[in-house]
């Protein structure tokens, strides 16, 4: 069991003063919002500038509390909305669809060794960087009065789909393995096979289902494997890895895939499926493979330069020499790798006060600064470090350690998986932009502290905190896990 704290702050930024706080033991909104409530009715009376901006940890299940709460937020919203591109509505994207000769349904074991091993054979004649194989595993559950599920059955359902040629389409076969002990032998040899990469959407949790329920943990556990979520991630497409397959579809392909409930929740082990079974489980991993070509014509954000991709006139971004790249807002300044002389002759004052080229270093130019506090490693001036605002305006040249660039990406990549957000503290400086342009006087800054923790334990494991403090919004965010 869990209890929620919270603890809101209001400050006046005109006077720079605590003007209400209040803290609540909370097991949902319903107990928050009689606090909140006589907090607008206090500003109201008092002739106060409304509530325009709200930070929260856990947006897409606040939001429509807030918005309800504080109405004033949904106008600030839809101020937000109009300045972003139009993202397309599930209303109008084109629906997911299969023909019936683009997929197979297999039920006896020699007909899935059959069609396994045409499918491997035509693979094997394709390029390596196409040999992938979509895959996905069906099976029975049940759920609780909660809709939790509390019983699942052994996969009656694998699914797998592949390219028939370099950029031709996508072709999927349906296997029914309900109440066989171990796998059909040319499917079993296929997934233990180390010349093609398997992918999909939480794709090691179906391997590991298969593995367990055919009893061949053993002979698979070198199955090489990609996932969709990360991937996508590692691309900027989305905001978070755990992001579910219809998203995908929507943010890459523009399309719609119906995850229906009546057909995903079905009986997967009757001795025949339905049409809409075996469209459902083909569209799956079709729609997979389709969404992971899109994503692998993408550059991987999270791959930093080696010596070997260095080359005089490359555009590059320079990033953090510590930590995740995945983010394009990381991205410090954009630069131009040029010539590397012996040796690179730094600023008045600063140690040491050359630099030499070597295989991890290389000289470029910046021609644009996005983070000035960005410390250059190896110079300092006075004992204390040196970063890109201390060079003073563009275009300078400096001497970087090699990992510290990435491939040039144009930003901001135009798939956006949803419009940008009041309800959110994961992007504050973003969202301190637009609304710059719109809110010039902010009287009130909201600071939302929740802590979440075990009842009895009060264990804080983790903290994410954002400071957009122009615009006076501040979010502490404190999170306990089990």
């Amino acid at each position: 069991m869990y209890m929620w704290t919270l603890t809101l702050t209001l400050h006046s930024l005109q006077h720079g003063e605590i003007c209400l706080q209040f803290h609540v033991v909370t097991d949902g909104h319903d107990q928050i919002e009689k606090p909140l409530k006589a907090f607008l009715h206090t500003v109201n009376q008092y002739g106060q500038a409304p509530v325009q901006l709200l930070a929260t940890d856990k947006p897409a299940d606040d939001r429509d509390f807030y918005f309800r709460t504080i109405p004033t937020l949904k106008d600030t919203q839809d101020i937000l909305d109009g300045l972003s591109p139009s993202v397309p509505q599930v209303d109008d994207l084109p629906i997911c669809d299969v023909h019936s000769s683009r997929f197979k349904i297999c039920y006896t074991t020699q007909d899935i060794n059959s069609n396994v091993d045409s499918a491997r054979n035509l693979l094997s004649a394709l390029p390596k960087s196409h040999r992938i194989i979509s895959l996905d595993a069906e099976w029975d559950t049940k759920k609780d009065t909660r809709g939790m599920v509390n019983w699942q059955g052994t996969v009656a359902v694998i699914q797998l789909s592949y390219r028939l040629q370099v950029g031709g389409e996508v072709c999927a076969l349906v296997l029914h393995v309900h109440g066989k002990k171990q796998l059909p032998l040319r499917l079993a040899a296929l997934l233990a096979g180390p010349t093609i990469i398997f992918t999909g959407r939480c794709i090691a949790s179906d391997i590991a289902k298969i593995a367990k329920d055919f009893n061949c943990e053993t002979s698979i556990r070198l199955l090489k494997h990609v996932d969709l979520g990360p991937m996508a991630r590692a691309r900027d497409v989305v905001k978070t890895g755990v992001v579910a397959l219809d998203t995908l579809v929507k943010v890459t392909l523009k399309e719609h895939l119906k995850k229906s409930p009546s057909v995903r929740l079905s009986t997967w082990s009757a001795p025949k499926l339905t049409h809409e079974q075996a469209k459902y489980a083909a569209l799956d991993v079709i729609k997979a493979l389709e969404v992971f070509f899109f994503l692998d014509d993408l550059p991987d954000l999270t791959t930093r330069f080696t010596p070997d991709d260095v080359a005089e006139g490359l555009a590059v971004d320079i990033v953090p020499s510590h930590g995740s790249v995945t983010v394009l807002a990381t991205r410090a300044a954009y630069a131009i790798i040029l010539p590397s002389p012996a040796h690179l002759v730094t600023p008045n004052g600063c140690k040491p006060p050359k630099l030499k080229a070597t295989k991890t270093r290389c000289l470029v130019t910046v021609t644009e600064v996005l983070a000035p506090s960005l410390v250059i490693p190896g110079i300092r001036s006075d004992g204390k470090f040196v970063s890109l605002g201390d060079f003073g305006d563009t275009p300078f040249t400096l001497m970087l350690p090699i990992h510290m660039l990435k491939t040039r990406v144009q930003p901001p990549f135009a798939l956006l998986l949803h419009q940008t957000t009041l309800l959110s503290c994961l992007q504050p400086v973003q969202l301190a932009a637009r609304m710059r342009l719109h809110c010039q006087a902010m009287p009130w800054e909201i600071c939302l502290q929740a802590k979440i923790s075990e009842r009895g334990k009060g264990e804080e494991r983790g903290e994410v905190q954002a400071y957009p403090s122009r615009l006076g919004v501040r979010a502490h965010v404190m999170q306990g896990f089990m």
